[in-house]
């Protein structure tokens, strides 16, 4: 994923796992005020909610192959025959693309990077699929050690086209060629939500008890 933009549009890099720590520390107790793609204002953070859809070519899921437009996987580990050991997490990887967002009222575009709160279904399996395992080994993520054996489990949360999800953060309105213009005098111009330092941009399950 590409790099984080300054209050003046200065690219900077900053990986994902930073952006979601930001997020975490900016948004903690903050929202921002919900409302419908026709009421957002310039420079002011609102959250948006309405159906994802694709703008480009879908990603594969790391684990099953599926097309998404992103995914969140997450792999933990405890010891084995270890009383009371709780999950440890070892990897944590994101992707995601930029998508659009149509609601009742209008259609914006969700440009990465952003911050993916996705629910992620973690479940055991004696035997890990074979994508985990080469996950791991690209990590130098150990499955044993000369003096205890792990458990794994993994959990795999993907954002779909047709899906319902939250947008929080800072809308732009800009001329954008891939839109329809709404008629032959006019020019194609859409929202455009986008990272920024002030606000990370977070996109949400709407089934999120937090969304």
């Amino acid at each position: 994923m590409g790099g984080g933009t300054t209050a003046g549009g200065a690219e900077r890099p900053m990986g994902w796992l930073t952006r979601l720590r930001r997020a975490s520390r900016v948004l903690r107790g903050l929202r921002a005020p919900t409302m419908t793609i026709a009421e957002l204002v310039e420079d002011e953070p609102a959250r948006i909610v309405g159906v994802a859809g694709a703008q480009g070519r879908l990603l594969t899921a790391p684990v099953d192959a599926q097309p998404c437009i992103g995914f969140s996987l997450l792999i933990e580990r405890r010891r084995v025959a270890g009383a009371g050991e709780a999950w440890e997490r070892v990897l944590l990887r994101q992707e995601c693309q930029s998508f659009s967002v149509r609601d009742e009222t209008g259609l914006a575009i969700v440009e990465c990077p952003v911050v993916l709160r996705i629910d992620v279904d973690v479940g055991g399996w004696a035997g890990l699929p074979p994508e985990v395992y080469e996950l791991l080994e690209e990590e130098n993520i150990s499955t044993r050690d000369r003096f205890r054996d792990y458990e794994f489990r993994f959990g795999l949360g993907v954002l779909k086209p047709g899906d319902r999800v939250s947008v929080e953060g800072y809308a732009a309105w800009q001329l954008d060629p891939s839109v329809p213009a709404p008629n032959a005098r006019a020019l194609p111009e859409a929202w455009h939500f986008k990272d920024t330092e002030d606000w990370p941009l977070v996109v949400r399950d709407v089934e999120d008890p937090a969304a």
